[in-house]
């Protein structure tokens, strides 16, 4: 296969030069070859033929993870491991895969009856690159599909050796990938980028703060970064005002369209130098069809920002439609991919050859050329859409909410919000009492998050035009109906007047009614990231993303900001707190936050109160406890004000169970009836750099206390170097945690447990009776099984278990 040779040949060239990393770690071309090898060698000692899927993330692991499988001469399926098990289990047989290539770190070792190999780990081996046919399937890329199923676009090894012929997608230096590689785009980016000369870093913005994200992008000293135009637009009204990428010259936008009302901003957050640049293309076509540059002195339009100009005119013809607006379908030509996987039907609508021999794709897409020279985006033929740069066919989501009982018919349309994001609402026809709430719950379960609508709308009937079928263009025009369900009231504080109009500028609403759960009404992570940001800059406080969890109204943050909260804060976070069963007590693990925990709380029943104990300290000005003793009284005091009486449920997670067990010992010890969950529940062991950094650091401590004001000094400058919200106050609070293990011993108790862990972890504690043990192997690993689409077999494993 001619780009593995080239990667061969970088190889050989260039062997020190970086070719692929992460926030984490990065890997020379030499190095990138060496794994790229290794792992190819594990595919190619099997027997059984045919293409590789690969669970990726945003990680160096899943790059090597893809060129691994074209170098041992087979397709690969690039594949979102945190979709819900039951689409990815459906994915996954559809494409008929050899092998699964974990490189997510999901822990599993087999998926729907496919053994998996973990790219995580070393492998060892040498395979020189076998070959592969042009017409053999080079990559299938799933995406939201028209017939009720996700569509698969099959391109072939022929389409991938184009990109050594074709114009390059973006220029030298190096690239920081905000784009995730099962997308089309994401996927071309990496793969081509990698053997094109082009270091390629990915970037899981979830994983850091933005603060300390521009720190490392300017150390990485990436040139370039690509996003889809909605993560940009997040990260760059976060970061207004408070950092910016100042190595980034090249701010690269792929999914959707791009409104000339965000590029002020999106300025804002790169080099004053800096260009915005804009593909337009599709998983059917091998590369970008348009290419739209915006320079810095470029002034701006108004709208939505145009296509540009074909990257390759020849490729692009416009058919006209009979409608006298000067409008054209879109066909691509020549560089088209071979078509689809699974869907002979489909692909002889969409894929043909013309009068010339050429072959063709009908894309769909309307376009008109401007009198400026430039081509604009006019719409679409059919239903199809783009929602936060991906691909969604209304038909798909439809067919699952008609799936859902009581529902008699259901459509699915796009509602453009100002900033040019667009939502997914659904109108559906069903009884007055249909809770719409669980409805959401439901999709969760059975669609990735993209295709869940961010609203539903009852109807008692649907409207029907002339012909007697629902009339998708009269609903298009009804006003979306309040999404908050309580009663929108004026309120004269200037407070509570700023924080409505953040969040419903940021969630995007018209309103936002003082007790409507923000949660309900949109909230992410990265929003609680953007939430949180905007108001300390505004109401200088202490509130981090966390806040949010327990802080859910208008009215609750107030509260917050306006100071009626000033006495300690809690290290104690109640999830689900509404419920009616006797909640669940959590001890997080080292270091970590109780936001990780709020999958776990969404896939537990919402009747399940879950109270999730951080480390004291952690998001609190003040020194934390040093023993395990210390923080088991601690939490102790609360459950014991809180819940008095009756049964207790612990869940230890990791390091937690530590804690967990000094908790259980003394509950039994008051004559308590207790029950211990463990989720992977130990104490990760220090690695020997970790220890001499901890000793050092001890050293530097014991210096400043020796020296007069020591004591002060010493903890200011913790405070000061490790700030609350920062990676840096997690890391501490972790080795703060190992650190308060030592001497701890584990006592035998007379307790029913549940152990949840890893086949390979599934070692019986010996401080448990054999016979009042209960093992259950995850399919997820240490971190993995807290996050979807494995928290699902968590939860229901913990429900199980306490009945």
């Amino acid at each position: 296969m001619p780009i593995m040779l080239e990667l061969a040949r970088l190889a050989s060239e260039h062997p020190d030069t970086p070719a692929v990393g992460d926030l984490n770690q990065q890997f020379t071309y030499g190095e990138t070859l060496v794994r790229v090898r290794a792992l190819a060698s594990v595919l190619a000692q099997r027997p059984d033929a045919g293409h590789t899927v690969v669970f990726v993330a945003q990680r160096a692991e899943a790059v090597i993870a893809l060129l691994a499988s074209l170098w041992a001469g087979r397709g690969v399926v690039p594949l979102d491991s945190s979709e819900p098990t039951e689409r990815l289990e459906t994915l996954v047989r559809r494409a008929r895969p050899a092998l699964i290539i974990d490189a997510a770190g999901t822990g599993v070792s087999s998926f729907a009856g496919v053994p998996v190999v973990d790219a995580t780990r070393p492998h060892s081996g040498n395979t020189e690159p076998l070959p592969a046919h042009d017409d053999d399937p080079g990559v299938i890329l799933f995406t939201s599909g028209s017939t009720g199923a996700p569509k698969s676009v099959v391109r072939s090894v022929h389409d991938l050796n184009k990109c050594l012929v074709d114009p390059p997608l973006f220029g030298t230096g190096s690239t920081g990938m905000c784009v995730p590689l099962h997308f089309a785009g994401g996927f071309t980016a990496a793969v081509h980028g990698v053997v094109t000369d082009r270091p390629i870093t990915m970037i899981d913005v979830r994983s850091i703060s933005l603060p300390d994200l521009a720190t490392r992008v300017r150390a990485l000293d990436l040139t370039r970064l690509m996003f889809t135009p909605s993560l940009a637009r997040t990260l760059a009204r976060t970061l207004a005002g408070r950092a910016r990428f100042e190595t980034v010259t090249d701010v690269y936008l792929m999914g959707e369209a791009l409104e000339w009302a965000d590029v002020p901003t999106l300025r804002t957050m790169a080099a004053p130098s800096a260009t915005i640049t804009i593909p337009m293309g599709a998983s059917e076509a091998v590369n970008a069809l348009f290419m739209m540059t915006i320079t810095p002195d470029m002034p701006l339009g108004s709208g939505r920002v145009p296509l540009g100009v074909p990257t390759v005119p020849s490729r692009v013809h416009l058919e006209p439609i009979d409608d006298g607006a000067g409008l054209a379908q879109l066909i691509g030509r020549e560089g088209v991919v071979a078509g689809y996987w699974d869907n002979t039907d489909q692909q002889e609508a969409r894929f043909g050859i013309d009068e010339h021999g050429v072959r063709f794709w009908n894309s769909g897409d309307l376009v008109e050329l401007g009198d400026d020279g430039e081509y604009y985006h006019r719409g679409r033929i059919d239903d199809t859409m783009k929602v936060n740069g991906r691909l969604v066919e209304p038909s798909e989501v439809e067919a699952a909410l008609t799936d859902i009982a009581d529902i008699v018919h259901a459509v699915v349309l796009p509602h453009a919000l100002p900033s040019g994001r667009t939502l997914l609402v659904a109108h559906i026809e069903a009884p007055p009492a249909t809770d719409l709430a669980a409805i959401r719950r439901t999709l969760r379960h059975r669609l990735p998050e993209y295709l869940v609508p961010a609203h539903v709308v009852r109807h008692d009937e649907l409207p029907l035009n002339t012909r007697g079928k629902i009339d998708r263009a009269a609903i298009a025009t009804m006003p979306l109906p309040r999404v908050g369900e309580t009663t929108r009231t004026t309120v004269i504080d200037p407070l509570v007047q700023a924080v409505q109009g953040t969040l419903a500028s940021i969630l995007e609403l018209p309103d936002i009614g003082l007790d409507d759960d923000i949660w309900d009404l949109g909230c992410d992570s990265f929003a609680a990231v953007e939430i949180t940001s905007a108001l300390v800059a505004d109401h200088p406080s202490d509130i981090d993303p966390n806040s949010l969890l327990t802080a859910r109204t208008v009215r609750q943050i107030c509260e917050l900001l306006h100071g009626s909260h000033h006495h300690e804060r809690s290290h104690v976070v109640t999830m689900n707190a509404g419920g009616a069963r006797t909640p669940i007590f959590l001890v997080a693990g080292a270091g970590s936050p109780a936001l990780t925990y709020r999958p776990l709380a969404n896939a537990l029943r919402e009747d399940q109160p879950l109270v999730i104990y951080e480390q004291y300290g952690l998001h609190q000005h003040v020194e934390p406890d040093t023993s395990i003793a210390e923080i088991a009284e601690r939490n102790l005091r609360h459950l014991r004000e809180h819940h008095p009486t009756g049964r207790c449920d612990l869940v230890a997670y990791s390091w937690g169970g530590f804690v967990a067990h000094h908790m259980a010992s003394r509950l039994l010890a008051e004559g308590r009836e207790v029950r211990m969950i463990g989720l992977e529940p130990s104490a990760p062991s220090p690695t020997p750099s970790v220890l001499r950094k901890i000793a050092g650091r001890a050293r530097a401590v014991l210096a400043m206390l020796r020296r007069p004001g020591g004591v002060l000094r010493a903890t200011r400058s913790r405070l000061t170097l490790a700030p609350i919200g920062t990676t840096a106050r997690y890391d501490l609070y972790y080795r703060k945690a190992i650190g308060a293990v030592g001497g701890y011993e584990l006592t035998p108790l007379d307790l029913e447990m549940l152990l949840v862990a890893q086949p390979e972890s599934l070692t019986e504690p010996t401080w448990v009776p054999s016979h009042r043990l209960r093992t259950v192997a995850t399919a997820g690993d240490h971190f993995s099984m807290l996050q979807p689409p494995w928290v699902s077999q968590t939860a229901a494993a913990i429900s199980d278990f306490i009945g």
